[in-house]
């Protein structure tokens, strides 16, 4: 369980250093690229292309700017708190708090995964309130989060600075690039017991999106054990980054499971949204 009682929730700026961004360029600047087997930058089989790798680092490192990247994510209300979690101790938490205008509006908590962070949700926000090693290497984190971002997402047009941005985000956490894998190793570890449990049944009402281009795509008849749907929908197209690749969609998924007339309208006493 997770403990948030003793928590104060602390205004946070993101504001990396000149000496880190110097480092970063220094890495980039150092970087040795292997033979390219495919030089084509559309033939993805062998991950990400060498050529591809070659010219998203040079304009990491002479082009792109994180410092207006920086600018434009501290717009956005950021705050920390510690959450104390049993058995593993006390984590600092990153979170954004948006409200929206109307006082009793629908609070939504949005989680993000693995290559995820809060700027995957920042497009959404709108429409809902009107790390070889990546540990020391950026050029090793970009590859591997590129070829995710390419392979999970249904043909999504990304352009360099939103791809910099995304890994950016990573490198300079204040845990490190690979803090976020912790979550995937202690799941594996966990006794089989524990494991043999599967997931119990949800009770409360819960809506779910279908993409066709998630990591894995199963027939929509097998969540339905998982819990109580109310409300299910199957887009057409799509992936694993939804919130960013779809933004109206999904948004629209949320408005039609509160609005007035869905399946859970009312549900938070007080908080209807209108």
């Amino acid at each position: 369980m997770a403990d948030i009682d003793a928590g104060i929730a602390k205004p946070f700026t993101i504001d990396i250093s000149s000496d880190k961004l110097d480092l970063l360029r220094q890495k980039l600047e150092l970087t040795a690229f292997p033979d390219a087997i495919l030089a084509n930058e559309s033939d993805w089989a062998h991950g990400p292309p060498v050529p591809t790798m070659r010219r998203l680092v040079e304009y990491w490192r002479n082009g792109f700017d994180w410092k207006a990247a920086e600018a434009r994510l501290n717009l956005l209300p950021q705050y920390t708190i510690a959450i104390n979690v049993d058995g593993f101790g006390t984590f600092d938490v990153h979170y954004l708090h948006v409200n929206k205008a109307a006082k009793n509006a629908i609070p939504l908590l949005m989680v993000h995964g693995w290559p995820g962070s809060f700027f995957e949700f920042t497009k959404i926000l709108g429409p809902l309130t009107n790390g070889d090693e990546p540990t020391f290497d950026p050029v090793g984190l970009l590859g591997w989060i590129l070829d995710k971002l390419q392979d999970w997402t249904d043909n999504y047009p990304w352009t360099d600075d939103e791809i910099l941005t995304w890994v950016s985000i990573y490198w300079f956490s204040t845990s490190g690039p690979t803090a976020s894998l912790r979550l995937y190793y202690e799941s594996r570890r966990a006794p089989q017991e524990q494991k043999k449990k599967g997931f119990a049944w949800a009770k409360c009402p819960m809506g779910i999106s279908h993409f066709p281009m998630d990591i894995n795509v199963s027939p929509v008849v097998w969540s339905r054990p998982m819990g109580n749907f109310v409300l299910e929908r199957v887009h057409t197209s799509g992936g694993h980054f939804a919130a960013w690749e779809k933004p109206d969609i999904l948004a629209g998924d949320l408005k039609d499971m509160f609005k007035k007339g869905g399946p859970v309208y009312g549900v938070v006493r007080g908080r209807d949204g209108y």
